[in-house]
């Protein structure tokens, strides 16, 4: 099917909007999330000396990073710095991994659990 350069121009402005969409529902779901913004020291992260998604090895080229979210070591390939949105319209960076973000992603959210921890409603 052909479409005349203005449909593809609505086109393009629907797929935006969509694209868009999606992440202001990821970060606000990221939003209801118990984070871990101080790593804990322990014998057990003494030997995590892998990725806990991919498995491969830490070196000088794979840097470790911990999830902010499980806590665990991940190298930059199997983790990104999402949006979180910690109150409506302030915006943090937080790192994640990819297996995080498929449980935050998979999660069902009603609206009954979130009206209470959006606050009194002001008129």
């Amino acid at each position: 099917m052909l479409l005349n350069s203005e449909a593809r121009g609505v086109m393009r402005i629907l797929t935006e909007s969509l694209e868009q969409f999606d992440r202001v529902i990821r970060r606000r779901r990221f939003g209801f999330q118990s984070f871990i913004y101080f790593p804990k020291v322990n014998a057990d992260a003494l030997f995590e000396r892998c990725c806990l998604v991919c498995n491969k090895s830490f070196s000088l080229f794979r840097r470790e990073f911990d999830c902010q979210l499980c806590g665990h070591m991940v190298c930059n390939d199997c983790s990104e710095q999402y949006d979180v949105e910690v109150r409506i319209g302030e915006i943090r960076k937080t790192r994640c991994c990819r297996l995080c973000v498929v449980r935050v992603d998979a999660c069902k959210y009603d609206d009954e659990d979130l009206l209470p921890a959006l606050g009194p409603i002001i008129v």
